[in-house]
C-alpha cells in the first residue's frame, strides 16, 4: 500500500503544482493561438498493459476553434472540446472529451485531452475503459503531450 501511495504522489504532484495558478503562465494566448496543425509527441507517463515502458509516438493533430468551442482531429477521428477548467487544472484551457465505443475493441471508453499551452503545445492525453464490475471508468493509460505547429 505504501508503494502505491508513493507512486500516486509522484504521478499526481506535477499536475498539482501546474494547476495551482489562476492563469496559465506558459501560454497567455492559448485561447487564440491553438488553431492549426500540430506534430504532437505523446510520452507514456503511467504503467500500461497496452504500451511498453518508455513508449512514445507522434501524431498529427488539427485543432479548429470557434469562440468557446473547438474540435481536435487525428487519424482516429474528431473530438469536441471547450474552453473550461477541469479536475486536473483549475484555470481555463482547452478540454477535449470523447465517450463511446473503442472502434478496435468495441469496449466503452473515455478519452480526455487537455491542452494547457500553445507555444509549444503542452498537455495530457488520458484513456479510460469502463469496468462493469467496478461500475465506473478506470484509467487505461496516460500520456504527456508536447507539440510544434507544422
Amino acid at each position: 500500500m505504501g508503494k502505491f501511495v508513493l507512486l500516486f504522489a509522484v504521478l499526481i504532484s506535477p499536475l498539482f503544482f501546474v494547476s495551482c495558478g489562476d492563469n496559465n503562465p506558459s501560454s497567455p494566448d492559448l485561447k487564440t493561438n491553438i488553431d492549426g496543425t500540430w506534430l504532437v509527441t505523446r510520452t507514456l507517463v503511467t504503467p500500461s498493459k497496452d504500451f511498453p515502458k518508455g513508449y512514445k509516438d507522434q501524431q498529427t493533430w488539427t485543432i479548429k476553434t470557434s469562440g468557446e468551442t473547438a474540435t481536435l482531429t487525428t487519424i482516429y477521428g474528431t473530438i469536441n472540446g471547450k474552453w473550461d477548467v477541469s479536475n486536473n487544472f483549475n484555470y481555463s484551457h482547452w478540454c477535449f472529451a470523447y465517450e463511446g465505443a473503442d472502434p478496435r475493441t468495441n469496449m466503452k471508453i473515455k478519452v480526455i485531452i487537455e491542452i494547457i499551452a500553445a507555444g509549444p503545445l503542452k498537455g495530457t492525453n488520458e484513456t479510460y475503459y469502463w469496468d462493469p464490475y467496478a461500475n465506473r471508468f478506470l484509467l487505461s493509460d496516460s500520456f504527456s503531450c508536447t507539440g510544434v505547429k507544422k
